[in-house]
């Protein structure tokens, strides 16, 4: 049993094949069935681009379930059930009268609250709506960077058509956080894996003054050059 098999043709993946792994359920596939170009892949692997991709199956996961069965109603179960014994299928009027006197429900009062609690009209941390923003030259080596309001950041990954992946910034020897942000032209979606590190509420804030800071330095450097 082959001990890496590829998802799709189920051929072991060696480590000489151009394969990549899928960056929610780990599993390999061979470059060749992926929509990733052979330059995509060198420049993967050297380090000059980062991809983020995802298989068949981990794509699928926001698809609508399937609809379900109309259910059948209990009175035509019944009335089919007394037509087979012979029995009277009538069934009985059970309409409003309105001659008829109803009694009037008690109303069921909540007083759990107290009736002079102060209510917070403002709205709870993890309710509000995660905003995103795109930082250009927001890396150490110039590339576009992506910030939510939330407190996380996103590096580019591959680009397919008008659909751009991002995956989170936090990947290094200990830390390979999972977390992925879909953007299709100006609307952004967050991906199926959460973070598994804390979120820096400064992270729009320092993103921005490093990038000035980068631009301030930047033309002293050429003059030093000129020199």
């Amino acid at each position: 049993m082959a001990e890496h098999p590829c998802i799709y043709c189920n051929i072991e993946v060696t480590s000489r094949a151009h394969a990549i792994a899928c960056d929610s359920c780990g599993r390999w596939s061979h470059r060749r069935h992926t929509e990733i170009t052979h330059q995509q892949y060198m420049q993967l692997r050297s380090g000059e681009v980062q991809i983020e991709w995802f298989c068949n199956g981990c794509r699928n996961v926001d698809e609508p379930p399937p609809p379900l069965e109309i259910p059948v109603s209990p009175l035509r179960n019944l009335a089919q059930e007394d037509l087979r014994h012979g029995g009277n299928t009538t069934i009985p009027d059970v309409s409003f009268d309105l001659a008829q006197e109803y009694e009037r429900p008690t109303p069921v009062v909540d007083t759990s609250l107290p009736d002079d609690l102060e209510l917070n009209d403002e709205i709870p941390a993890d309710d509000a709506v995660i905003t995103y923003e795109i930082v250009e030259s927001g890396t150490k080596r110039g590339a576009a960077k992506l910030i939510s309001s939330d407190g996380y950041s996103y590096t580019k990954g591959v680009t397919s058509g008008e659909r751009q992946f991002w995956r989170c910034s936090v990947r290094n020897k200990t830390v390979k956080c999972p977390a992925s942000v879909k953007q299709y032209r100006d609307m952004f979606t967050s991906g199926v894996a959460g973070h598994v590190h804390p979120q820096d509420p400064g992270a729009t804030k320092k993103m921005k003054i490093a990038k000035k800071v980068k631009e301030l330095a930047r033309p002293e450097r050429n003059n030093k050059t000129y020199k």
